[in-house]
């Protein structure tokens, strides 16, 4: 199985899952404070994971990279 993150996106989800796991271990001051912050580390999951679909599937996912070129 081909590994789905470039080096760098891998290196940005290790600090993010650092990041997660540190933020776990603080004492909460909010009552959302727990789902929010999940909510949001999965939002930033979702969009490195959104850049392997576009890259392994260009033809379905939009990307500025497969636009066509603009004709002068």
């Amino acid at each position: 199985m081909k590994e789905p993150f470039t080096k760098q996106e891998k290196e940005i989800m290790d600090l993010l899952v650092e990041a997660h796991n540190k933020f776990m271990n603080l004492q909460l001051t909010h009552d959302n404070e727990l789902s929010e912050w999940i909510l949001n580390f999965h939002r930033l999951q979702d969009l490195l994971g959104a850049r392997v679909l576009r890259r392994d599937y260009p033809e379905t996912f939009y990307s500025i990279s497969n636009l066509p070129k603009e004709e002068n």
